[in-house]
């Protein structure tokens, strides 16, 4: 008999222990299916694969020391939405003709690999210009020019030192003014891109890509449409610096400790706040879910062991009807009612020796 409440106790040990593993499982399985549901939905909406890519560099940032939301800074993730042609980029000087811009700036920021070296790193900057090859000529014609204003927002020279008056046939120098968020002016090489042209294969377009950070120096080499990756569409700040700390590549310039200066101290503060509530807030949730379930169990078993007064018969509750106001009026009136009974019973009196007299006097009176 001794040994039934050590084996209850056991299995009831079991039991919990196992429930607990149940539980563990359990969460470990909904977290496995919100990253699934999470990368899923990434990829139908950016149709690349991977559906983002780690900012390693400062080349896309508006400051030396800060980072700010909806620019792109080192340490951000930035989702990659396939742009299968052209017309599925708008430039700067598209973007500063017509008011689209991204990431604050005119114009979308691209992915592309330079040169088109698949096994290099990807570079995010932004499209500076599109350059359309003429064939007929061999020169280049840049369309998006004819949107703004000859002499105020650019200029150029031709191979012999002329002045451009249109941006048909172009072969020597561009010169593009205040542009970026820095207001830099910005010298396009015409006569290397047509060489680069014909190194290549001659003909379609290519664009100019410049980082908002580099100080206007454009990128060397034109980027053909096929070296595009895709177009930068959204952004999760900060969460790339635990991919460049954790699993930092040999030579990249972010970043080998916590809080290195390759990236905005700002940057590293924010992330740690994320981090923190990520973790806290789950933790209080469940101890608040938990806390209010135990509350509750409490005051039930508290109610279903009080006391209770049990009677075979069962009586109905006495019904008092409401007191009208004349009844409230003369309960609060009594002693005067008291004090008319009084006066009529001494009028009464009066009255009875009244009579009396009368007929006393009338027995008096002679015949």
């Amino acid at each position: 008999m001794e040994s039934e409440p050590e084996d209850k106790e056991k299995k009831d040990r079991k039991r919990r222990w196992i429930r607990s593993i149940l539980f563990l499982l359990r969460d470990l399985g909904v977290a496995a299916l919100i990253v699934g549901i999470i990368l899923l939905s990434l990829f139908l909406y950016t149709g690349n694969w991977p559906p983002m890519v780690v900012v390693e560099s400062k080349s896309m940032q508006h400051s030396d020391t800060e980072s700010f939301v909806g620019v792109i800074d080192t340490g951000d993730l930035v989702l990659v939405q396939d742009a299968h042609s052209k017309s599925d980029i708008i430039t700067y000087v598209e973007g500063r003709a017509t008011g689209y811009g991204t990431y604050g700036e005119f114009g979308d920021v691209i992915i592309y690999k330079q040169g088109g070296n698949y096994e290099a790193k990807s570079i995010i900057h932004r499209a500076l210009i599109r350059l359309d090859w003429n064939e007929s000529s061999g020169t280049i014609d840049i369309p998006d020019l004819d949107r703004l204003e000859l002499g105020a927002d650019w200029s150029g020279k031709t191979s012999g030192g002329e002045n451009v008056t249109s941006p048909y046939g172009l072969n020597g120098t561009i010169m593009l003014y205040h542009v970026g968020y820095a207001k830099v002016n910005i010298t396009l090489p015409i006569g290397t891109y047509i060489l680069q042209f014909n190194q290549g294969d001659p003909g379609g377009s290519a664009f100019v890509a410049l980082g908002d950070h580099n100080d206007g120096n454009t990128d060397p080499r034109i980027i053909m449409q096929d070296w595009i990756e895709g177009r930068a569409r959204g952004e999760i700040p900060w969460f790339g610096l635990l991919k460049l700390t954790l699993f930092r590549d040999p030579g990249a310039p972010c970043c080998s400790e916590i809080y290195d200066s390759a990236a905005p101290r700002n940057s590293w503060d924010a992330l740690l706040v994320a981090i923190v509530l990520i973790i806290a807030v789950p933790i209080v949730l469940d101890f608040g879910i938990s806390y209010a379930l135990d509350f509750r169990r409490k005051r039930k078993e508290a109610a279903e062991e009080a006391p209770s007064e049990i009677t075979d018969e069962t009586t109905e509750p006495e019904v008092t009807e409401p007191e009208t106001p004349l009844e409230e009026e003369a309960e609060t009136f009594d002693d005067l009612d008291e004090l008319d009974a009084d006066i009529e019973e001494l009028e009464e009196q009066m009255e009875g020796s009244r009579s009396a007299q009368e007929t006393e006097t009338v027995e008096r009176e002679p015949e």
